[in-house]
């Protein structure tokens, strides 16, 4: 009884303050960050997103990423290989998305509950005693309407309501990290609001189709969740001009810098040095930006007040990419969509080169997953030790890993080699602008 008044008033409580941050994260020159998690954390793609955004909103800073993450995996598999899977990488930052598995998709139980919370407590000690930071995100949503209809409950053995559990799980959650102090990402919000909003509109709808795992659009919102929280949601660039007489003007800039002014009637020239680049994911995920809710992030805002009245095209790099009255600019236009742009472009051959390097990530993530496998497939055996289909499984995963730490080196290897490329291919040019009067 006294968990179920206590998970009443903290979902009560987070009506109020769920989707705000308890801080943000500002990070340093070559720092490293680690994301630790199970099997949506595995699959190296909402880390991919959000890394994408790092290495194009921060070019002038070097950050090294690694994944930690392992299908399946409970706190206490994060715990068993935290030496060698994840300390080892000298983290300044660890994220944790751990929570789905721990409790069992069963229904609320008090002893599962609280091995969950002794296991969280020692990683958190863990993480400190290495000198890293936490970030605590909470779970994600489990959607019971889809979990049915997938193999992973072939006996339909899941608690319906466990997306409430997970909710139980992820209160406590935020409330350890107000009480150390440290870093909270709420993921469950955005994933369940928006499906619930979907679905008024379309009953099939969501974005969690095997109920555990997100698809791509959902591990967008994930992503957006997690910059809008550790990072804000500012504009890739503002520039403002108030002309006087067509002879000068005042400038409010923000995300670069300006030079090369030059003021006509017909006709504003400038040069613009901008401080960062597109954030892009794939095609197939853009959609979660905007059913996130952070369309800005992208947004290039020219605002230009003092024009003479009529239309004006407006030319960057000498192609024309909008068109606009005099009013409009005054008010401010948003430039950012045009995926012919050079910039753009330019983070495409980043995403792209991310995307090479996740996919690496992903075979090294394998690699964990099968020597996982192998130590729970041996306990098996012990108590069945004729069981054929064991014993088969057993020299699958013996052969996959063979040579582990040879394959382990090549992999991490490659990856850092396209790091280096992603580095050589992230410094924002400069960008010529041209406002001309139509006739």
């Amino acid at each position: 009884m006294r968990y179920l008044k206590l998970l009443i008033v903290l979902l009560f409580f987070s009506v109020y303050v769920w989707g705000q941050s308890n801080g943000q994260l500002s990070l340093k020159n070559d720092e490293s960050i680690v994301w630790v998690g199970n099997s949506i954390t595995h699959q190296c793609r909402y880390s991919q997103y959000v890394e994408n955004y790092l290495f194009t909103r921060f070019p002038d800073k070097r950050f090294d990423f690694h994944t930690a993450g392992v299908s399946g995996d409970k706190v206490a598999d994060a715990l068993a290989r935290f030496d060698l899977d994840i300390a080892r990488y000298k983290p300044d930052h660890i994220t944790i998305l751990l929570g789905m598995n721990d409790g069992s998709y069963k229904k609320f139980d008090k002893s599962t509950f609280e091995t969950y919370q002794l296991g969280m407590l020692k990683l958190l000690s863990k993480i400190d005693s290495i000198g890293a930071k936490p970030i605590i995100m909470s779970p994600t949503m489990f959607d019971a309407k889809f979990a049915s209809t997938t193999g992973w409950f072939p006996d339909q053995s899941y608690f319906p309501e466990y997306n409430g559990v997970l909710a139980y799980y992820s209160a406590w959650l935020r409330e350890i990290a107000w009480e150390k102090d440290c870093l909270f990402v709420d993921l469950r919000t955005s994933l369940n609001q928006i499906t619930s909003e979907k679905r008024k509109e379309y009953e099939g709808f969501t974005i969690v189709p095997d109920g555990i795992h997100p698809n791509p659009v959902g591990l967008a919102v994930m992503a957006t969740d997690i910059i809008k929280q550790l990072f804000g949601e500012e504009p890739l660039s503002e520039i403002h001009l108030e002309l006087v007489k067509n002879k000068e003007a005042i400038s409010t800039i923000k995300g670069g810098i300006m030079s090369y002014l030059k003021i006509s009637r017909k006709k504003v020239a400038f040069d613009f040095y901008p401080e960062s680049l597109p954030w892009v994911i794939p095609e197939k995920a853009k959609e979660g930006i905007n059913l996130a809710g952070i369309n800005r992030i992208n947004n290039e805002i020219l605002s230009i007040s003092g024009l003479a009245r009529g239309s004006y095209t407006i030319y960057v790099d000498d192609v024309a990419i909008a068109n606009s009255t005099a009013r409009e600019l005054t008010k401010g236009i948003d430039l950012s969509g045009d995926t012919t742009m050079s910039h753009y472009k330019q983070s495409l051959t980043i995403a792209a080169l991310n995307q090479r390097r996740n996919k690496k990530l992903f075979q090294l993530r394998e690699l964990w997953y099968h020597k996982k496998a192998l130590s729970e497939k041996r306990k098996v055996v012990l108590v069945m030790p004729n069981d054929v289909k064991i014993l088969k499984e057993i020299d699958k995963h013996k052969e996959v890993i063979s040579n582990f730490s040879q394959k382990e080196k090549k992999i991490l290897a490659q990856t850092h080699a396209l790091q280096i490329q992603i580095y050589k291919n992230n410094k924002p040019i400069k960008r010529s602008y041209q406002i001309i009067k139509n006739k």
